[in-house]
């Protein structure tokens, strides 16, 4: 072999292994790119960039169904919704994660397009006096509208939830209910918060006891959840959403209102403070006090982070 015949076989052997090197195989060399794949750190940009092409084809897709199903022409689909990400940016797995985000896009689609909170419109009546309609006089009327409210509105979502996910090509929507329930926290827990757990994932999430729960939220969701148990195996069967919604909340209000804080609660306090003991604590069972907007915290009171709290009447940003 002569100097040049061995200088060019160096040269090409230092040529492909560097090529090599910098054009390695990985997983997608065979795995193929995924949509879940579209926003992930740890991939090349070409890669990323054809995930996301392939994402928001399926999330348009998606979109136009929602279209088809409230009967718009498909030939003036303008979306209304940009593709819903966050959930990529969650402990999620990634595919089911891109599930997710198709569904809150589907979900939120719909909600702009019909621009109408249905099962309010149907109990218009009821919401103009719903202490009067329910025959209840002893409790705070504005407390217990805003239980109403809040109960009527988490209702009305699962109710549109079921409807969505019922329909052929929105079964994403379905996954974004489960992506909601992973995400739940149970620390700072009101009694809305309880109210959204019954009624969306009433069939998705395990025992209250088994949640990290405080031991008033564990009674109260049981109750709760014994009515939404019902309720989410009629809705399996019916077509009629809004008389089965309508039932739904009134079902809850009559539960709740036993927990819900009195209009004479400080003259009760006064006449019964000097009977409090246990066998007394068994006729008059936990209620709800009385938000207090000025209330001072006492910091030797505070229970640790990670520990369970009873749950408040209202979220604080309502108190």
């Amino acid at each position: 072999m002569n100097v040049n015949s061995h200088n060019i076989q160096n040269y090409h052997i230092n040529y492909y292994s560097f090529y090599s090197f910098q054009r390695r195989k990985t997983k997608y060399s065979w795995s193929g790119i995924k949509i879940g794949d579209a926003f992930k750190n740890n991939i090349e940009l070409p890669l990323k960039f054809k995930a996301r092409k392939k994402f928001f084809l399926l999330t348009k897709k998606v979109q136009k169904k929602v279209w088809q199903a409230l009967g718009y022409d498909i030939k003036d689909f303008i979306p209304k919704v940009k593709p819903q990400i966050a959930p990529f940016y969650t402990n999620y797995p990634g595919q089911l994660s891109a599930y997710a985000s198709i569904g809150l896009t589907a979900y939120l689609e719909y909600k702009n397009k019909i621009k109408k909170n249905i099962l309010y419109s149907e109990l218009e009546d009821y919401l103009q006096n719903p202490t009067k309609y329910d025959k209840i006089k002893n409790l705070e009327p504005a407390i217990y509208e805003k239980i109403v409210d809040r109960t009527i509105y988490y209702v009305q979502t699962r109710l549109l939830l079921e409807a969505l996910s019922r329909i052929k090509g929105l079964e994403y929507v379905e996954n974004y209910r489960l992506f909601s329930a992973s995400q739940l926290s149970f620390l700072n827990i009101s009694l809305p918060d309880l109210i959204k757990i019954s009624v969306l994932y009433v069939d998705v999430l395990p025992e209250p006891v088994d949640l990290n729960l405080h031991h008033i939220s564990i009674q109260i969701l049981n109750e709760l959840n014994f009515i939404s148990l019902k309720f989410n195996e009629e809705l399996k069967k019916t077509k009629n959403f809004l008389k089965l919604g309508k039932k739904w909340v009134k079902n809850i209000m009559k539960l709740l209102a036993k927990y819900l804080p009195l209009i004479e609660e400080e003259k009760l306090k006064e006449q019964i403070k000097d009977f409090k003991n246990e066998f007394f604590d068994s006729f008059f069972p936990f209620r709800f006090s009385k938000p207090k907007p000025n209330r001072k915290i006492d910091l030797n009171k505070i229970p640790p982070l990670n520990k369970p709290r009873p749950p408040s009447l209202l979220p604080i940003d309502n108190i």
